[in-house]
């Protein structure tokens, strides 16, 4: 691994995400820059970079990934963000969240997996995907029971704003208006309301 290009076309991306935080052309912005990466290097340099952006910096989202990756000649097979494998991560989540409140987890890891769970029905086609979104909705809804009582709550609210969710997403491919922003706010602010709810049940949990 070529160390100093590497860090280096970190912050590259870093900064041209940055700047372009909050306005309508970020998702653009960033892809381009990732498409001008994957153009000037191999594809096991293009994988690493992107796991880097997306696990550890968090500068990036799945969505500008995806865009940067549509039109590359990717081997599917490895690429860490085919579509098959995007297609598995609502349930995924939906399975980890339920194992995360069962055991208790800390609220930032909770927040965490909140935060991909969403954004993962961000990403993906609303129709083509709409039987894991079901079958996601149908897991959570079905282990809700195993909870205690204060947990349950947790739970509605994650399928209410799953149900708000995938509500304005469509209501957006209807009207063909770009919604996506205001959406991720809602998303940030709800799951910031789950989680200081969660905080106090976490201390009662880590005492009993």
């Amino acid at each position: 691994m070529r160390e100093k290009l590497f860090q280096s076309e970190v912050e590259r991306i870093i900064q041209i995400a940055e700047q372009a935080k909050g306005g309508s052309t970020a998702k653009g912005a960033v892809a381009r820059g990732l498409e001008q990466s994957f153009k000037n290097n191999d594809q096991n340099f293009f994988e690493m970079l992107i796991l880097n952006l997306l696990y550890t910096k968090n500068s990036i989202g799945l969505d500008e990934v995806q865009t940067a990756c549509m039109g590359q000649k990717l081997d599917e097979g490895r690429l860490p963000l085919s579509v098959p494998e995007m297609g598995r991560r609502p349930n995924a989540y939906a399975t980890q969240i339920i194992k995360l409140l069962k055991e208790p987890c800390e609220p930032r890891v909770l927040k965490n997996c909140l935060e991909y769970f969403f954004e993962s029905i961000l990403v993906l086609h609303l129709i083509k995907y709409e039987k894991d979104f079901a079958n996601a909705s149908t897991y959570l809804e079905s282990q809700k029971e195993s909870l205690a009582k204060p947990l349950q709550g947790v739970v509605d609210g994650i399928l209410g704003l799953m149900d708000r969710v995938l509500f304005a997403r469509q209501q957006a491919r209807e009207t063909g208006e770009d919604t996506s922003h205001n959406t991720k706010d809602t998303i940030s602010h709800t799951i910031g309301k789950f989680i200081t709810a969660y905080e106090g049940m976490y201390e009662k949990m880590k005492k009993s």
